[in-house]
């Protein structure tokens, strides 16, 4: 019935934000490299009544080393349902960890340059052609503002000359990504476009 499911979703929801919750209590509480028996309880009884605990969060070895874990533990139960224990995995994201960090701040530098550039409107066009980046240079040669721009057909910004002539991403031709190609006027590296002016 409607009313079950609505009372289903609702029950879901709470329990989704119990979870958030504890996962939150719990990344304090590992950093903070205190109350571990508290930590424990806390996972354990969210297995418990939801069905499976996981986190993230730092861990500390045998030799005092700390390492970026996953964590997951699912309650084990006879087949009455009565709880036996808990299975717990643990694995080590240390490495994927500082990988991710190292790309967020890579992507972050060369927004920062992108953003940088006056001289050059460099904008990027998704495999379809429309623009989802756009810089200062972009701005100042073609009038348009990023928040006017972005998400619009790439059409919008070449004369109806460099349309016929299938322009980086007009038809997504010689614009599509993974291709190089050039012009008087524009070049496209990958789906980023250059121009001049």
């Amino acid at each position: 019935t409607d009313q079950a499911l609505l009372e289903l979703a609702r029950d879901t929801a709470e329990a989704q934000r119990r979870s958030h919750e504890l996962t939150q209590l719990l990344a304090e509480v590992g950093e903070a490299g205190e109350l571990d028996v508290r930590r424990t309880e806390i996972a354990l009884r969210s297995a418990e009544d939801e069905g499976r605990f996981e986190a993230e969060g730092w861990r500390v070895r045998k030799d005092g080393s700390r390492f970026w874990a996953s964590v997951v533990i699912d309650p084990i139960r006879d087949p009455a349902g009565e709880l036996l224990g808990f299975a717990k995995i643990t694995r080590d994201l240390t490495e994927r960890r500082a990988a991710e960090e190292s790309l967020r701040r890579s992507q972050e530098q060369f927004r920062l340059l992108v953003q940088g550039v006056t001289d050059y409107a460099i904008y990027m066009l998704d495999p379809s052609g429309i623009i989802v980046s756009w810089n200062p240079g972009a701005e100042r040669f073609k009038g348009y503002a990023a928040d006017e721009i972005i998400g619009q057909s790439a059409d919008v910004i070449f004369t109806p000359e460099d349309r016929a002539a299938d322009a980086p991403g007009t038809r997504g031709g010689t614009g599509r990504p993974g291709r190089a190609v050039s012009g008087p006027r524009a070049r496209v590296l990958g789906g980023a476009g250059v121009q001049d002016g």
